[in-house]
């Protein structure tokens, strides 16, 4: 199965596993407040809370 993601198709494995490892380099990495603002974006467009 596969899902349309923004601009793209994608399988739900692999966001799972791009979900898991930003998560973990998040962690990992200290981040700007620009990267959080883009991530946040990238967020709200993959969850449309």
């Amino acid at each position: 199965m596969s899902i349309s993601i923004c601009d793209g198709v994608t399988i739900i494995g692999q966001v799972r596993e791009d979900y898991a490892y930003a998560k973990k380099a998040e962690r990992a990495i200290e981040t700007t407040s620009e990267h959080r603002t883009s991530a946040k974006a990238l967020l709200s467009c993959l969850y449309d809370d």
